[in-house]
């Protein structure tokens, strides 16, 4: 009889264990999500910024100013 009980608190204690963990799981899972929502974020806007500097930028800069279009024939 001692062991069935010994066993059963085993059983019972494993099983408690697995509602914790996946408490736990789903936790983590929620951060990963939020992280990765987060990074996709701020790429967006570190490629936006990078396409807004080089695009229109260099677009409007008189220190570099875009060389004239050459004629392609032999004179």
């Amino acid at each position: 009889l001692d062991d069935e009980q010994t066993e059963r608190q085993l059983l019972a204690g494993r099983l408690n264990m697995l509602f914790r963990d996946r408490r736990a799981h789903e936790y983590t899972c929620l951060l990963m999500d939020a992280e990765a929502r987060m990074s996709r974020e701020a790429w967006t806007r570190v490629t936006d910024a990078s396409n807004l500097v080089h695009g229109e930028g260099l677009a409007r800069d008189s220190i570099h100013p875009e060389p004239p279009e050459e004629a392609s024939g032999s004179a």
